[in-house]
C-alpha cells in the first residue's frame, strides 16, 4: 500500500449531483476582507433565530410562500447573526456578486462532500482517470488503431469491445480491481466559486462564448490531500494462475510505470491542445486563445518537471473535455471524421459543425481562461 499525496494544479469540480439557487439555498455576504462569500443555508441552524412557535413559523411560511428572498428574511429574524451561525459552509467568490445577479447566473453546482461535510476526491474519479490513460497507452502503442472495434449505439459510438479486450470481458476477470485507490479527504475544508465558460469554435461568433456560462463550486489550486494506492500483484498473480483473470498490460505491473503512463498520456493530449490552438487565428478572441494557451503551457511544464516514476499529472472531474474523458486515440483513426464524429455531434449538429474540428469546445475559468481538472500524484511512501 502507498500513500500518494495529491495536490490541485488547476480549479477541480466533480459535482454532488446538486445544484443550488440563490436566495432559497444559499446567500452572499461580504467577509471581513469586503470579500464576497457564498453562504450554503442550514435550515437546522436557521431554525432557532426564526423561532420554533406557531406564530414564527406561519410567518416565515407565509414569507417563502409569497416568494421573498431568503436574504431579506435573514434580516428580518437574525438581523446582525454572522453568516457562518446559519449555514453549513461557505464558499469563497473573488468577484463582485453583483455581477452574478446581472448576468443570471444564480444556480451553483455543488462539489461532492463526505458525510461529515468535507470536500473530498473520490478514488473512483483517480481510477478513472487512470483507467483511461492505460486504454489509450495500449491502443495507440500496442495495437493498430484503425483495426479497434467501435461499435455504434443509439448513445453514441462506444468502444466496449477494447476494453474487454485488454482489461477483462467482465467485472469478474477486470484486471482494474487489483488497483486499489482510496477516497481523498482535502487537508483545506475552502473551496472556490467559478464562473465556467468555453472556448468554442462557432461559426460567425468566435472563439469567446460565454452564453452559456455556468457557476460551480471547485477546489482552490494548492489544495492538496493523501490517499492510498495499491497494485495488488500477488493476488492477481494467484489469479492468473487459476486463468480466472485477465493479463494484465504491462504499464500496471509497477507503480513507476504506471505512474509514467500517466504522465505521458498527460503530456501528448496536452501538447495536442496547444498545437491545436496555436494554428487558429481568430482576431476577436486572440486575447482569450493566448490566455488558454499560456496556462496549458504552464500544466505542461509541471508535467515535464515530474520525476520518472515518482510524480505525474492527472485530468480529472467536470470540464476535462472530450479528448481527456476518452483518451483522444479515436483522433487517429482514418474514419474518424466520416463516422465517429457524425455519430457523436448527431444529424443536426454534424449539418451545423461538419466543418469544424472535433472536439471544438473547451471549459474554462472565466476570469482566467484557465483549464480544469489537473491534479499532481506524487508517491510520498511506498
Amino acid at each position: 500500500m502507498s500513500k500518494i499525496k495529491i495536490e490541485v494544479i488547476t480549479p477541480v469540480h466533480i459535482g454532488s449531483g446538486d445544484t443550488l439557487k440563490y436566495n432559497a439555498d444559499y446567500v452572499a455576504a461580504a467577509d471581513a476582507r469586503g470579500k464576497t462569500i457564498l453562504g450554503i443555508i442550514d435550515h437546522r441552524k436557521l431554525m432557532p433565530y426564526i423561532g420554533s412557535d406557531e406564530k414564527s413559523i406561519k410567518n416565515w411560511a407565509s414569507s417563502i410562500y409569497n416568494g421573498d428572498p431568503l436574504d431579506s428574511i435573514i434580516k428580518k429574524y437574525a438581523a446582525g447573526v454572522k453568516i457562518g451561525a446559519y449555514t453549513s459552509h461557505q464558499i469563497n467568490y473573488d468577484c463582485n456578486f453583483v455581477i452574478i445577479q446581472k448576468n443570471g447566473l444564480k444556480d451553483l453546482k455543488t462539489f461532492i462532500r463526505d458525510g461529515l461535510g468535507r470536500p473530498y476526491i473520490p478514488g473512483s474519479s483517480i481510477k478513472g482517470g487512470i483507467r483511461t490513460a492505460i486504454l489509450t497507452a495500449v491502443v495507440l502503442h500496442d495495437m493498430k488503431v484503425d483495426d479497434v472495434i467501435v461499435e455504434y449505439r443509439k448513445e453514441g459510438p462506444v468502444a466496449t469491445k477494447v476494453e474487454q479486450e485488454i482489461f477483462g470481458k467482465d467485472p469478474k476477470s477486470d484486471v482494474m480491481r487489483f488497483l486499489q485507490v482510496s477516497d481523498a479527504i482535502l487537508e483545506g475544508k475552502n473551496t472556490q466559486a467559478l464562473i465556467l465558460s468555453s472556448i468554442n469554435e462557432r461559426p460567425r461568433k468566435g472563439f469567446w462564448d460565454d452564453s452559456k456560462s455556468q457557476m460551480a463550486e471547485t477546489l482552490v489550486k494548492g489544495d492538496s490531500a493523501t490517499f492510498f494506492m495499491k497494485l495488488d500483484l500477488g493476488r492477481y498473480k494467484s489469479a492468473r494462475e487459476k486463468d480466472c483473470v485477465h493479463e494484465m498490460p504491462a504499464c500496471m505491473l509497477s507503480l513507476s510505470e504506471l505512474f509514467k503512463t500517466i504522465n505521458n498520456h498527460t503530456r501528448e493530449l496536452i501538447e495536442m491542445d496547444i498545437y491545436y490552438y496555436e494554428e487558429k487565428d481568430d482576431d476577436s478572441a486572440k486575447q482569450a486563445l493566448d490566455k488558454y494557451i499560456d496556462k496549458m503551457q504552464e500544466v505542461l511544464d509541471q508535467v515535464n518537471a515530474c520525476k520518472a516514476g515518482r510524480e505525474c499529472i492527472l485530468r480529472i472531474g467536470a470540464g476535462s473535455g472530450w479528448s481527456f474523458t476518452t483518451g483522444g486515440w479515436a483522433q487517429d483513426r482514418k474514419d474518424f471524421y466520416d463516422k465517429i464524429v457524425p455519430a457523436i455531434r448527431g444529424e443536426k449538429k454534424q449539418k451545423d459543425y461538419e466543418d469544424f474540428d472535433f472536439p471544438k469546445t473547451r471549459r474554462v475559468d472565466d476570469k482566467t481562461v484557465g483549464p480544469l481538472g489537473f491534479v499532481k500524484l506524487t508517491i510520498i511512501e511506498d
